[in-house]
């Protein structure tokens, strides 16, 4: 009996010791000092906004080495490239001619500083006027009208002021898009020109150049060149001496013709790009450059063309200095 109440003795101080030695290691654990330290906040970089858009009335902004498809300034429409002939004759005699109407469908244009213009067909009358903008009408031109076979060829017999534009229709017979042919087929200018249909859907035009003997060419629109993907670039729209982080094209306002679509890409250096919707933010870790492509998938249909008519990016830069110090030393390089 004795030995068992000092093994009960014994078992009871082993415990009551044992639960003082985990009280004292555990109050030892939580008051220990912490050497590791705090962690280091990330501070984010103060970005300043901006923004970039391209109304397509000058070749500024675009690659055109790398570029596929072609601006067509006086429209301020990027299309795939025209095809036509344009051959001089001496076979075929000019005469002039009335043109008329085609069936039910009728083409009015009224000239102004921008023109005004309107298309029936089927009973139906719609406002085309948008393709009579100041780069077309800044001729101050009056408008005659020639009916092709898929297309209406609007062209000036004024003294001095040479035109000669496409209005090109979709597959249902209603006016899709324009190209001017003016720069291409009469670089130097003329005087004067005369057009009127000729045989197997050619045109006949008369050019008269002060100083010269007047010439007859023959025309022969061949709709638009679409042998794979075309493909605009543009060059570095980023201007300022800060890095590029974040970027989205706002606004593309475009024409796609049947079975035909538009991609487009961002990049920060030309190489690597990111394919994006429309209003889709990307992110970019290094670069202070900017670039936008589109590419454009043709269709069959030789006659019609999808249109890019302009873009808007917005995007966002980091001034490494800050941009308070950036304007700063703009203001005083400005007056020096």
């Amino acid at each position: 009996m004795k030995n068992d109440r000092k093994s009960k003795k014994f078992l009871w101080l082993f415990g009551v010791v044992l639960l003082a030695a985990i009280l004292v290691i555990g109050v030892s654990f939580f008051l220990k000092k912490d050497e590791s330290g705090p962690e280091e906040a990330v501070i984010p970089e103060e970005l300043t906004g901006g923004s970039f858009t391209d109304l397509f009335s000058d070749s500024r902004w675009i690659d055109t080495g790398a570029s596929s498809l072609e601006l067509n300034i006086a429209t301020d429409r990027i299309t795939f490239p025209a095809r036509f002939l344009w051959e001089e004759t001496t076979n075929d005699q000019f005469f002039k001619s009335e043109q008329g109407e085609d069936g039910g469908s009728r083409l009015e244009i009224y000239g102004t500083s921008t023109g005004r213009a309107y298309h029936t067909t089927d009973g139906e009358r719609r406002d085309i006027s948008e393709f009579f903008g100041f780069g077309v009408m800044r001729r101050g031109f009056s408008p005659r009208i020639i009916r092709g076979e898929r297309a209406w060829y609007v062209w000036s017999g004024d003294k001095g002021k040479p035109v000669l534009l496409k209005l090109y229709e979709d597959t249902e017979g209603r006016i899709a898009g324009s190209y001017d042919f003016t720069e291409r087929l009469f670089p130097e200018g003329a005087s004067k020109i005369e057009v009127q249909k000729g045989v197997g859907g050619r045109l006949l035009v008369r050019v008269e150049k002060s100083g010269e003997d007047p010439r007859t060419f023959r025309f022969l629109d061949q709709g638009f060149s679409k042998e794979g993907t075309g493909r605009v670039v543009s060059k570095n729209i980023n201007s300022f001496p800060a890095l590029v982080r974040q970027a989205r094209i706002l606004e593309a306002r475009a024409y796609l013709g049947r079975g035909e679509e538009i991609q487009f890409f961002l990049s920060a250096d030309g190489e690597e790009w990111q394919k994006v919707e429309i209003g889709e933010w990307v992110k970019f870790e290094e670069g202070d450059k900017l670039f936008w492509r589109a590419d454009m998938t043709p269709s069959k249909d030789e006659y019609s063309s999808s249109a890019l008519q302009n873009i808007r990016l917005e995007y966002k830069l980091y001034f490494p200095e800050g941009f308070e110090a950036y304007k700063e030393k703009q203001k005083a390089e400005n007056e020096m």
